[in-house]
Order: C-alpha cells, then structure tokens, then sequence
C-alpha cells in the first residue's frame, strides 16, 4: 500500500511535498517550432482515480532522467513535484488552472494493483473534453486551448507530402460526422498520420470512429477545420459512450460503412496580371455603378483605411451556418437552418471607410477577410471587449486592435450587386484583400516595361511601390501631391 495522497481536484499552489496516485492517460514530446531537435519538453495528462485530470510537464533539458521511467498507460505514485499556472496558452487540460511540473528530485514509481490497493481499471484510461462540432467555429483563433472531438470517418483523403520548415511532412486530412450529422474537417500531420494510418490497418472493415485530442482550429477555405499537433492523441474504436452512440447510429445503413474519397477544394491562386487588368480607382468603381453592370461583377481597388465606420457595430450573432440569428427568448433564433440556437458565435461585419486620389466610399469586410487584416478572431477580440467594457466608459468603442486599421493600405477585391445599382449611398462587400506586395512584379520578370511610382499614404509620399502605367495614368497629378 503507498501512503496517503491528496486527489488531483485538491491541488493548490500551495500544494508542498504533496503526493498523488494517477495514471499517465497521454503522453507526448514538445519540440521548438523551428527546430524539432530541440526538445522543449515531455508533457502528459494524469488521472486519478476520482476521474480529475491535470497535466505535468517536464523540461526537455531533464526529460532523459525520466524516459525509462514513464510510460503511457501505466499507474504512479509522484512525489515532490511543483504545482504552477496552467499554461496561457495551448492547454490541453483547458478547465484546469494548474499544472505540475516535475524535478529531478520528484520520486516516481510504477504501482500494481497489490501496491495500489485497488484494481488498476479503477482509474480511468481517458478523459476528454469533447466540443460539439456545431461549437468548433466559436473557437477559430483562439490558441489558450487545444481542442477534442469525436466523430466517425466518413471521407478520407490521400497522404500528401508536404514541406514545412525545410523538411517534408506527411499530411492527410478526414471529414467527420457527429451523431446530428454536422461535418468537421481534421488535418493530421507528421506522426499523428503514421498513428491513424497504423490503427486503421488493425481494424476489420467497417464503421471507423475516432477520438482525435489537442488539436488547433484554423481556417482553410473559409471553413473551420482542426489541424493536428504535437500534442494530438488519436483513438480508433475505443470503447466510451461517444464512440458507441456513433457506432450504433452508423450500423444501420451499409452505406455509412463505406469510407469516401475526400475533395479537397484548393486555395484560390489570383494572377497578379490578372488583378492589374480589374484593376480600378474608386473614382472609377464608382462610376461604374451608374452603367449597366453585370451582376457579380468583381473589380480590384487598391486603397487607404481613414474610418471604421461603427454605427451598426463590428460584428453580427450567427450560428454555425454562418447566418444572423435573433433574440428568441433566452436563446437565438436562425431562420436560415430553421432551429433555436444555444450560443451565439460573434463574427466581423466591419465598415470601412476608404480613400484613394480619385475619391472615397465604404467598403464592408467579412469574418474571414477582416480575420486576416486584423490577425485575429472575432470570438477572441469580442473575449477580450467584455473585459474591457465592465469599465462604462468603453462601451461601444471600436477595439482598440480594430481601429489599428486606420491608415494600412490594402488591395480589395469588391463585388458589384443590384443594390449598387439603385443605392442613395454606396457601398461594397470587399471579399478578398491582398497586401500590395502582390501587384509588384516578380524579381525575376524584366522590369523595362512602363512604371510608374506609387506613393503609399500610411507612410508619406517617401515610400513608393510600382503600378502598372495604366492605372497610374488614371490617379494622374493627383498621386504627386
């Protein structure tokens, strides 16, 4: 029998010469980002036999004394170790404050049942923070914590090699489905492909459905998609209740036994050529408006930042489709799937007032656009506003990150509709940005061809880039000024 030991959920910062009994459920090895010989350190999940989680961390410079003494799976008793901050960000064990850290001087050893007192399988294998897939989305950007699902594999994609930091990776990505039918993506990388690849093949043909940990929620092609880390564990049929809810649904139709082919969309590329034969001043753009456009129309407009037009505010309440939802009682109402809505997801809708030589107008971004002026979430930048505001005098200004737009100099790609067609006042949904640096020409293109300089207004008339002639001949004397 070992003695005494406190339970995980007991833990405090003041927690000394404590000891506790826990199973290491994960374990896993954190490498500096551009340098994967460079081990960081060991990290693992611990649980206890009351089910509490937490996560320990051992320095990579002392990870080696630890090695043959720690493995995943197995029950420790661990004594005379720290207990600190969880870390601010990518948690893995996200509703817990605290973390351990391990010394040289921490004592570890390996219990049995007869040590232990109790049968091992007391202490649960797992533990789990499983988020709804309609939830995944509240999460773009936010990097404080790692993100669990589960889900059957119901579309599978090639193992693509990839090459990141000089070296090539192997990448595969998976669609899976929940119990309601709502679709996540998930992108494995590295290790985490060789691991499902590996389970997969021990598997009999049929329904796959898998617990994929610590994963990061990113953005490709306007959709939330989870990307694998260094962290991220993956488990194929493993015997928990997510698990055998999805399996027993999918059993029924034979079809759901069949893994399908991934599509994978790609990246939309623009041509620079391309973007420089739309391109227009605003002066022109508006102009335009009054003739007899095509419907869709999509031209470019390189322009300045002066306003953040905040009247109706900076962001909308949608659900996970993306649409408006509405007050509707205690919760929200979307018309667009039909249904109540539990929580609101905050996404950018900004007005922003442009400018360029010719005159000025109002463009309107997007979650996804404005995402990538700004560099980060709405979710995470509306967080942050909340704090802020329990001071009244901050109610309803623009953050502070938003208004930095104010004076950067961006190329937008505006779409022309019916309603420009009658507005008093106009106004544009920019559907892309691209920095200017993308109208410059390649280094290895000749540059003989006519150019002309471009003064930048955010920086003075000092800094200059190079347009094509003919749009620079449209901004005439006005760009010398």
């Amino acid at each position: 029998m070992v003695e005494e030991c406190i339970p995980i959920e007991k833990l405090t910062l003041e927690s000394k010469n404590s000891a506790i009994t826990a199973r290491v459920s994960r374990l896993w090895d954190s490498y500096r980002f551009h340098d994967e010989k460079d081990l960081l350190s060991t990290d693992m999940v611990l649980i206890d036999k009351q089910g509490s989680y937490i996560q320990a961390s051992i320095k990579g410079s002392i990870s080696h004394l630890f090695k043959k003494r720690i493995a995943e799976g197995s029950v420790y008793y661990i004594k005379n170790f720290n207990v600190v901050p969880n870390k601010a960000q990518y948690r893995v064990v996200g509703d817990n404050k605290l973390m351990i850290q391990l010394y040289p001087n921490t004592f570890v050893r390996s219990l049995s049942e007869d040590s232990l007192g109790i049968p091992t399988f007391a202490i649960p294998n797992h533990r789990f923070d499983l988020l709804d897939f309609d939830k995944v989305e509240s999460r773009m950007g936010e990097t404080y914590i790692l993100t669990d699902v589960v889900g059957q594999v119901c579309c599978e994609g090639e193992v693509i090699n990839k090459n990141s930091r000089g070296n090539s990776i192997p990448s595969l990505m998976l669609e899976l489905h929940d119990l309601r039918a709502e679709k996540v993506r998930v992108t494995l990388w590295g290790e985490s492909v060789d691991n499902y690849m590996r389970q997969k093949s021990m598997l009999e043909n049929g329904i796959i459905v898998g617990v994929f940990t610590s994963t990061l929620v990113k953005r490709y092609m306007n959709n939330a998609v989870l990307s694998s880390t260094s962290a991220t564990k993956i488990y194929l049929d493993l015997d928990i209740d997510e698990v055998i809810a999805l399996k027993k649904k999918s059993s029924s139709s034979a079809r759901e036994h069949i893994i399908q082919p991934l599509i994978i969309e790609q990246q939309e590329e623009l041509d620079r050529n391309a973007v420089l034969s739309k391109l227009k001043t605003i002066g022109e753009v508006l102009a335009i408006t009054k003739t007899d456009f095509k419907d869709g129309t999509l031209l470019f407009c390189v322009a300045t930042i002066y306003d953040i037009h905040n009247n109706n505010g900076w962001y909308y309440n949608s659900c996970g489709c993306k649409g408006i939802i509405k007050a509707y009682g205690r919760n929200f109402w979307c018309k667009k799937c039909n249904k109540t809505v539990n929580d609101a997801i905050p996404r950018f809708r900004i007005e922003l007032g442009v400018k360029d030589a010719t005159d000025c107008t109002k463009f309107i971004v997007f979650d996804d656009v404005a995402e990538k002026m700004i560099g980060q979430s709405a979710p995470s930048i509306y967080d942050m506003q909340e704090k802020l505001e329990e001071n009244e005098d901050s109610v309803g200004e623009v953050p502070a990150i938003i208004a930095n737009l104010i004076g950067q100099r961006w190329v937008f790609r505006v779409k022309l509709t019916e309603y420009n067609r009658t507005a008093y006042r106009q106004s544009f949904t920019a559907n892309k940005v691209l920095e200017e640096s993308n109208l410059e020409p390649p280094r290895n293109e000749e540059l003989n061809s006519p150019t002309v300089e471009l003064a930048l207004c955010d920086d003075g008339p000092s800094k200059r880039r190079r347009l094509s002639e003919d749009f620079t001949q449209r901004e005439g004397k006005a760009l010398q000024e």
